[in-house]
């Protein structure tokens, strides 16, 4: 949200989203529980869906940590 990646200036909401960014509220290791493999196919399907090309939808695959798993050989 903070970054803008268009050649438009950033909206007020994002300059203040990127200024509030804080560390108080991580979580812990122990306290994520991975997500179930339908959640996460239907997370890649929107994904993909509005990523502009194939670099970016693996950007953001990345980013969510909802990478499809490498296909056995």
């Amino acid at each position: 949200m903070g970054t803008n990646l268009s050649s438009t200036p950033a909206t007020t909401t994002e300059t203040i989203m990127a200024a509030n960014t804080t560390t108080d509220k991580d979580i812990a290791d122990d306290e994520i529980v991975p997500l179930a493999d339908e959640t996460a196919s239907q997370a890649q399907r929107v994904v993909a869906a509005y990523a502009l090309d194939a670099d970016e939808c693996r950007m953001l695959f990345s980013m969510l940590g909802i990478e499809p798993a490498a296909k056995p050989e």
